[in-house]
């Protein structure tokens, strides 16, 4: 990334590991965009579109850290 560091996507079995935090709301997205403005740009356009679907998932079905959307939102206030 820009600040030096190295960024990965962990794969299991054709698995994606984030994707798969994300889906079961164990984990949720940030520091990726679409924006060329932003710092967190990235040109993975598919996989920022499978991450915002896996969060839709998780939300709808209430999972993980989303079961609780007001604890959800005292924790990552908008």
């Amino acid at each position: 990334d820009k600040y030096g560091r190295s960024v990965a996507i962990v794969k299991d079995n054709n698995s994606n590991l984030g994707v798969e935090l994300v889906k079961r709301g164990l984990a949720i997205i940030q520091y990726i965009s679409v924006d060329p403005k932003s710092p967190f740009y990235t040109t993975k356009f598919s996989y920022y579109e499978e991450l915002l679907k896996a969060q839709y998932e998780a939300t709808i079905n209430k999972r993980g850290i989303y079961e609780n959307l007001e604890m959800m939102n005292l924790i990552f206030p908008k």
